[in-house]
């Protein structure tokens, strides 16, 4: 690699990071986080290699007892030396003149080299604006010479004025050649036969003219001086796309052929010299259709042997694209953590499973503010609920995935699995890591996926055994006292019904050091199910109002009676209400699970509310936690004059577990 890494120290929200570069790098994350001002700190270090461009904005601002920034640059000369080697074997077997740049290319990695066999170089930058470098004027003139970097920043682009290129043309053109040639005299020669004797006489005119009038002209770099030679060869300077003005053309179609353009040209020209260029470009999916960016990405990973590629974007198009090539690719994920910038590497895909299941919708989770997994579609219509969303604002800055208990699905985004920060809680039902047994009236743990069922995961006890303190009691010794629960006790549930009916203080004990257990890992496990949250004893009575408000019929309506009145316990009158709206028992049973089949029923009462049920039930995708939520809030929250804190006091009271889930959403947003 050209640039093996960078290392930023205190420069505005970067406090210590280092990048480690690949053929393509990107930085991704939410607006905020830093990608800008890596950006920022890299083209400073680049602007004052050879000039002085003071510049007081990179200063940590937060802490005023910081009096300087540092960057640094560790250039591989790996290639370089070999080249060198290369051409002095020419030189001593065949007497091949060398050129003198490979001799500087060894005194500087022999004098400057560290044991990595990096040439490291750093600007300090005091308060004063003292800058100090490591390295001398003329060394760090070679590096920028040999090893460019060329920013683009779409977003800035003139996408009808593309001079740009020319002087970049001009700076890849540079054959070394010193000022003391004659290229003057021999160019008005080589002008005097193309265009005769009379092309002599009006530049000797012009010369006087000037001269006379004490004008001077200001002389061409020799950028500039490529690059109106190119030009003059070329037949003009500006640019067209099949036969058309720029104007003719979409700003997305001049975005996308100007970056094309821009990296092959810097392909193949510096594929012919001794450079070593990289490229930086700064959310390169701006006004580009969706199968331009496939093409793009398609440019960046042919061109990537020749040029190095470093991209800023909040396209998750982009970042689906470039996961398909873990070896060639480093993903950076960028967040604040106490306002200042957190870099990790993402890690790529181990699993080609994932590379069959990752969509767009999936990418676009690494750029989350905090993530939430749900297992299904019941979870995602609460969460969006509009009304619930008023009450707790914070909700809306939430991404909800389903990851519908598919581990491979769930592995693309973890953070933990995939290595970024982004704060996330998982939302389970008890049933993913507890099992209950009829034949023994015992649970056991199920087996799963550590992310879901951490108790079932030896690494995580090994480590729970060295935590002390406070960590330990919240997770090794609650893990003890659980074990110790479901080892020794029995649990027993009405056998129609589900609810318990003896012992439920330890019943709720066992959920609640569950619960509390699989917090330290974000795990959120409700009671039953995301219905049982919904539909619980407090409220009831509300949800039988709201059942016979919904049905149309009044046969119907005398059905859900039936139901709800056949007995006068709250627990029976619970748990039908969940039945009906496709809930569990309280023992994490379905119906033919604990009951098996409606017809093998021998209480035929028992058998008449089955049916029953069956007759008014609500699917997972009816929309009724909608209805229900709304009917909630318009009958109990917005239909009178409350404060926001009473409605929350409201709320929490019919829904002391799914607030328990809105606060913990809360919390991971703190931490």
């Amino acid at each position: 690699m050209p640039i093996n890494r960078i290392e930023i120290r205190n420069c505005k929200s970067i406090k210590n990071l280092q990048i480690s570069f690949n053929h393509i790098s990107c930085l991704l994350g939410e607006n905020g986080s830093g990608k800008t001002n890596i950006m920022k700190s890299i083209k400073y270090f680049y602007d004052n290699l050879t000039d002085k461009n003071i510049d007081d904005s990179l200063y940590d601002k937060e802490n005023p007892y910081i009096q300087s920034f540092e960057i640094t640059f560790f250039y591989d000369f790996s290639r370089l030396i070999k080249i060198a080697e290369s051409h002095s074997e020419r030189n001593d077997i065949y007497n091949y003149k060398l050129n003198p740049i490979f001799k500087k290319i060894k005194n500087i990695y022999k004098e400057h080299s560290d044991s990595n066999g990096d040439i490291k170089i750093t600007l300090n930058q005091d308060k004063n604006g003292i800058q100090k470098w490591n390295v001398s004027y003329e060394i760090r003139a070679f590096l920028k010479n040999i090893f460019p970097i060329y920013f683009s920043q779409t977003r800035h682009l003139n996408l009808i004025n593309w001079d740009e290129l020319w002087e970049i043309i001009g700076e890849l053109s540079k054959t070394g050649v010193t000022e003391n040639t004659s290229y003057k005299n021999d160019l008005e020669e080589c002008f005097k036969k193309a265009f005769g004797e009379r092309y002599s006489t009006i530049l000797s005119y012009i010369e006087t003219e000037f001269q006379n009038n004490d004008i001077e002209i200001k002389s061409f770099n020799s950028n500039q001086k490529f690059a109106n030679i190119y030009q003059l060869q070329l037949g003009g300077n500006s640019f067209k796309h099949k036969f058309e003005n720029l104007e003719y053309f979409s700003d997305g179609m001049n975005s996308f052929n100007y970056l094309k353009l821009l990296i092959n040209l810097i392909s193949k020209i510096s594929d012919r010299k001794i450079k070593e260029p990289t490229i930086i470009i700064d959310e390169p999916e701006i006004g580009l259709h969706p199968r331009y960016l496939d093409e793009m990405v398609d440019i960046f990973f042919k061109k990537s042997d020749h040029i190095k590629i470093l991209l800023s974007t909040h396209s998750s198009r982009i970042i689906k694209n470039l996961m398909a090539d873990n070896s060639n690719v480093h993903l950076f994920h960028i967040s604040i953590d106490n306002k200042y910038s957190k870099l990790k590497r993402m890690k790529g895909f181990t699993d080609n499973r994932e590379l069959n299941i990752i969509t767009e919708q999936e990418a676009s989770y690494y750029f989350a503010k905090s993530i939430v997994f749900v297992e299904g579609p019941t979870e995602i219509e609460l969460f969006s609920n509009q009304n619930l969303l008023t009450l707790f604002p914070f909700l809306k800055k939430v991404e909800f995935y389903p990851f519908g208990n598919n581990s491979v699905k769930l592995k693309i985004i973890h953070p933990h699995e995939k290595n970024i920060s982004i704060p996330y809680l998982m939302l389970i039902d008890l049933d993913q890591i507890l099992k209950y047994d009829k034949s023994n009236s015992k649970f056991t743990i199920k087996k799963g996926h550590k992310f879901i069922n951490p108790l079932k995961d030896n690494d995580y006890e090994k480590k729970e055994i060295l935590y002390y303190g406070n960590k330990r009691e919240k997770t090794y010794n609650t893990r003890k006292r659980i074990n110790g629960i479901i080892d020794k006790s029995q649990f027993y549930f009405d056998n129609n019904w589900g609810y318990i009916t003896g012992r439920s203080d330890y019943f709720n004990l066992l959920r609640n050091l569950i619960r509390n257990y699989s917090l330290e890992y974000n795990i959120f496990p409700v009671f039953t199910t995301i219905e049982g949250a919904l539909i619980n004893r407090t409220n009831q009575e509300i949800v039988f109002n709201w059942l016979k408000y919904s049905k149309e019929k009044v046969a119907e309506k005398q059905i859900i009676d039936d139901i709800y009145n056949q007995q006068t316990s709250i627990a029976y009158k619970t748990t039908v209400l969940r039945l009906i709206n496709d809930g569990k028992f309280d023992n994490l049973a379905t119906v033919n699970e604990w009951i098996g089949k409606i017809d093998n029923i021998s209480d035929q009462s028992v058998k008449d509310i089955f049916e029953k049920i069956a007759q008014v039930k609500n699917g997972k995708t009816d929309g009724w936690v909608t209805h229900f939520m709304n009917y909630f809030f318009e009958n109990h929250i917005n239909n009178i004059e409350l404060t926001h804190e009473e409605k929350i006091s409201i709320f929490k009271k019919n829904f002391p577990e799914l607030y328990m889930i809105v606060t913990s959403i809360r919390a991971i947003n703190k931490k």
